[in-house]
This record gives structure tokens, sequence and C-alpha cells, in this order.
């Protein structure tokens, strides 16, 4: 079960996994049918192809049909005329069917039955072409049979009409059933459709739920980041007055130095006033001394001028 899609589709992007589910659920459902099967999408690109489809049109693989164009099925004169109105019908009322003829991968035609219903959504816009064919060459031949035997016996004629009856109501009850599969299909789909939208709106909901995540922590990260301003003036402000409180101890210390420098030199100058008082002191009392010493020999001197001048008047 092979299918892809065109480069240049036309189903919207929301629905494009619903696409891929419903092309998957058609590959298991189909895979074990006779008829030719095949979906396409608004481009008329072929998306999936069952291999009943791709031997009835003489291919080996479904992958060689993949990608192409579903007018590929028809000669180029005969698109216009033959599968145009197919798909316009189909897209219009829902369901198209008429027999036209098909061309094989080696250039050789053939006559099928080919039926088209166009897989919508819920408000009615198709998004994709379920294509049924049927190849309807021994029906041909069975009819021509028919014709040409018209002449002989009853019994004959019986036997051919039965047979022709029975590969009639074979080939309906086949259709019949792959119609039953589009619309299990189809049912499927709008399942799907109605899952996707479910999905959807918790996908909202989680999307909201982590945008207003993504805004808390958003706003988080900024407290934190105003947290780590906060901490980083204040580590500045902390280290500016831890300096300051340095400079403080610095200046205490070399006032406490000068302090004891000023102490030491007030006790230095205070010991030599004392030795300057203690040497004035000493030197006042030499001058008293001196002085006595003085008044002494002034006083010894006028006795000795005395006793010359006493000594003369005896002499005299």
């Amino acid at each position: 079960m092979i299918f892809r899609g065109s480069d240049k589709n036309e189903i919207p992007d929301d629905d494009s996994k619903q696409f891929e589910e419903l092309l998957q659920h058609m590959g298991m459902m189909t895979q074990h049918v006779d008829q030719g099967l095949a979906m396409v999408d608004l481009k008329g690109t072929i998306c999936f192809v069952n291999m009943a489809c791709a031997k009835m049109h003489g291919y080996k693989t479904s992958n060689e049909l993949l990608g192409n164009q579903l007018s590929k099925f028809y000669k180029k004169e005969k698109v216009n005329s033959d599968l145009v109105p197919l798909v316009n019908e189909a897209k219009l009322k829902g369901m198209s069917t008429r027999e036209v003829e098909h061309v094989r991968a080696d250039g050789t035609t053939f006559p099928t039955q080919m039926k088209m219903i166009s897989a919508r959504d819920k408000s009615g816009r198709s998004s994709a072409l379920i294509v049924i064919i049927t190849d309807i060459t021994e029906r041909g031949k069975l009819q021509e049979t028919l014709l040409t035997e018209t002449g002989k016996t009853g019994e004959g004629q019986s036997t051919q009409i039965k047979q022709l009856k029975k590969q009639i109501a074979e080939n309906q009850q086949n259709e019949e059933g792959l119609k039953k599969q589009v619309e299990q299909l189809t049912a499927e789909n709008e399942q799907l459709k109605k899952q996707n939208e479910e999905n959807q709106q918790s996908e909202g909901s989680f999307k909201k739920q982590a945008e207003e995540l993504t805004a808390a922590n958003e706003q988080l990260k900024k407290q934190i980041a105003e947290g780590r301003q906060n901490e980083e003036g204040l580590k500045k402000q902390s280290e500016e007055l831890t300096a300051v409180n340095e400079q403080l101890k610095k200046q205490i210390t070399e006032g406490q130095q000068n302090e004891e420098g000023l102490k030491k030199q007030s006790e230095e100058l205070t010991t030599a006033n004392e030795q300057l008082k203690k040497q004035i002191a000493e030197g006042q009392q030499n001058e008293e001394g001196l002085k006595k010493q003085s008044g002494e020999l002034t006083t010894a001197n006028e006795q000795l001028k005395k006793q010359i001048a006493e000594g003369q008047q005896n002499e005299e």
C-alpha cells in the first residue's frame, strides 16, 4: 500500500494528516480487492493505487503510477471528452459513473467501467476523489458472443445469458462492496476529522498553558535578573563600605601612631623642661652663692682697707 501526494496539493495543511490516514485505511481494505482502486487529489495527481489497478493497466508495481496524473490512463484526444466530465460530475454531485476506454502501459486499450466518488469533509468541501475501475473486457466479449450466437438454440442462448447475468451480478456485488468500503472510509474520515478537531482543541489548551508558563518563566527570569542586579549593587556597596572601613581603620591606625609620637614628644619635652628648670634652679643657687661670696669678699676688702688705713695712721 503505497501513497503519495502531489507537489501542489490543494488539500489544506490541517487535513493532510487525515488524508494520509484515509489512504492507509484504503490500502489495508483494498489489498485483496480484484477491482482497480485509486485516489487522486484535487489536482488529479494519483496519491494511492492498489496492485489490481496497476496490473490492470500493465504495470508491475504501484510505484510506477504514483505522482502521475489520472489522465495517464487516457489517450490525449479523449481526456477532455471522457475524463473531465467524469471529474466535474463527481465534484458536483458527489459521484459519477460511465464506461470509458483506458490505455495500458504498452499503449493498448481496453474498456472499463469507471466510478468516481468525491470524498468530502464536514462542510461539504471535496478533499479528494476515489476512483473505482472495473475491466469490462470479458463482459464485452460475452455480449459479442451473445449477439453472434443469437441464431443458435434457445438452450445455448439461455446458458450464455445466465453466464452473462452471473458475471454482471458478480461485478455489481464487487461494485457494491467497494461502495460500502468507500462509505466506511468516508465515515472513518469524518471520525478522524472529529478526533483531529478535539486534538486541536486540546492542543490549543496545551499551547495556551505553555504560553502562560513561558510568560511566567520569563517573569521569573526577569525577577531573578533584577534580584541579581540588586545583589550586585549590594555587593558593590558592601565592597565600597569595606574599602571605606579599611581606609578609616588605616587613618585611625595612623592617627594612633601620630598620637603615640606626639605623646612621646610631649613626654620628652616635659623631661627636657624639668631638666631645664633644674638647671635654672641650680644656676640660681650658684648665683646666690657667688653673690654671697662677692658680698663677703667686698666686706673683707673693706675690712682690709680699714686695717691698712689704721696701719698707716699708726705708722705716722
